[in-house]
Formats: structure tokens, C-alpha cells, sequence
């Protein structure tokens, strides 16, 4: 369907709700996916199936609807359509990417998002390839523990536990960049590693039957306080909460699990 057909899938939605949409093999623009997003029962979505062509104005509408707090989405599939041909992927097409996961900070309900992405590495260097996982690091640091500031770092996602990026390209194949809520199959030289507060931030968000608050707790502890971390929140604690404080710090092994 195209964005005509999206009114019509938006009035359909509006009068029942699904747990499943896939709309991958559909021509949508940002105006098509507006309507089906907008729509009264979009939000009950538990599983959403997109495909990879989207372009960054496209993306950024979809980013919109992720960055919702009243979604109820557990898991986003991205692929491909086998019979594109691929050009040659690079930084910039991590933009897209990019918009979409920085949506999710704030989403406290997507648990697993799986990207399928028919990459084209004819033509990549090994510093290429090396700069594409390590962006991706970085966007995904960012996304669950994000160090820049204190409350940057407590307004981090705490839940998405599972994230797959997947060389679909049969004729590439890849180096699998595995951990055990992480895959990313993307290069085909070298091996990385993953950076271990972004290990660390993955099984501390997997964690199951623990609050959001436990999970920040963990996530001090583990990463946060690790290093060199911003005082300034801490400088006008009332002195008798100092004590707490300096406890907390004290216990970087302990892990909360109520």
C-alpha cells in the first residue's frame, strides 16, 4: 500500500487493535506512516515489522512514534527487501539508525530490536569497517548509559535488553560480534569489542522482575561510578544523607535485584 492505503489501514486501526503490523513491503512516506501511527489503538502495538528504506525524514517520523511514553511496544524489526541492491554502506547511513535509537531513551517498554541490513562492504577498508562498529558503540553507549551527566545517565533506556544487527548480504561474509544480548554481524575483517559499560548496561536492562529504579542503582554502581563522574548533583546533599552516599559508593560490586 501507499499513503492512500495508509488511511485506510489508519481507520481500520482505529476500530480494532492488533498485536502485530507489518508494513515492510509497503511504499509509506512520512505522510502514510503519520496517518497509521496516529491512529487510537497504534499504540498497543507489541510488535512493529519496517523495512530499511526509509529515508532520514521517514525515519525521523517513526522516531517520533518510538519516543512516546504511552507505546507499548516490545519489539521492532527492521529488514531489508532482498531484491534491492545495496551501495556501498557507510557513516552516513548510521544516521538514520542514529535518530531512531535516540528516540528510545525515555521508552521504558521495548525490550528487543532486530535490524537485518543487506550491507555492501565492496570497497571498505578495514578502518571503514572499524569506524562503522565503533559509531555504533557509541550510539548504542549513549542509549543506555550515557555518562555525560548524571541526569543524562538516569534518563538512559533501562530496558531494551536485546539488539541485533545483522549482515544480511550472503556474498559478505561477516565477522558475528557476539554477546549474549548483543549481535552485530556488520564487518568482515577484524574482530571488536564491544566496550564493557555497554556489556554491562545490556545485562544489567535484562535483568528481569526488578524496577527501573533497581536497575539505575545497578547501573551507578557498575558504570557510573566506575570512573571520572560528575559531582555536581552530590554538592548540596543534605549532610546527614552523606553517610548513604558514600555507602552506596562503597558497595560497586553489590547489585540490587528487588
Amino acid at each position: 500500500i501507499g499513503d492512500e492505503g495508509a488511511q485506510l489501514l489508519a481507520e481500520a486501526l482505529n476500530e480494532i487493535s492488533v498485536d502485530r503490523l507489518n508494513i515492510k513491503c509497503n511504499g509509506l512516506t512520512s505522510e502514510g506512516l503519520s496517518k497509521v501511527f496516529s491512529c487510537r489503538n497504534a499504540f498497543n502495538l507489541k510488535m512493529l515489522y519496517l523495512h530499511d528504506d526509509f529515508s532520514l525524514n521517514e525515519m525521523i517520523c517513526i522516531a517520533r512514534f518510538l519516543g512516546n511514553e504511552v507505546i507499548q511496544l516490545k519489539v521492532l524489526n527492521i529488514t531489508n527487501e532482498p531484491q534491492r541492491k545495496p551501495e556501498r554502506f557507510c557513516l552516513e547511513d548510521l544516521k538514520r539508525y542514529e535518530v531512531l535509537l535516540e528516540s528510545l531513551r525515555k521508552n521504558t517498554r521495548l525490550h528487543a530490536i532486530h535490524i537485518n541490513e543487506y550491507i555492501c562492504l565492496e570497497g571498505c577498508s578495514e578502518d571503514d569497517e572499524a569506524a562503522i562498529f565503533h559509531r555504533i558503540c557509541y550510539i548504542l553507549t549513549r542509549l543506555v548509559c550515557n555518562t555525560s551527566s548524571f541526569n543524562d545517565f538516569c534518563q538512559s533506556n533501562h530496558t531494551l535488553c536485546y539488539l541485533r544487527i545483522f549482515n544480511d548480504n550472503p556474498s559478505n561474509p561477516s565477522v558475528r560480534h557476539y554477546h549474549p544480548f548483543l549481535v552485530v554481524s556488520i564487518t568482515r575483517c577484524g574482530v571488536y569489542e564491544f566496550p564493557q559499560a555497554l556489556k554491562d548496561a545490556f545485562e544489567i536492562n535484562a535483568i528481569p522482575n526488578i524496577s527501573i529504579n533497581s536497575k539505575i542503582r545497578n547501573k551507578l554502581r557498575n558504570i557510573y561510578f566506575r570512573g571520572d563522574f560528575e559531582m555536581l548533583p552530590f554538592v548540596e546533599i543534605k549532610a546527614s544523607l552523606m553517610p548513604n552516599v558514600l555507602e552506596f559508593v562503597g558497595h560497586l560490586d553489590r547489585m540490587d535485584y528487588a
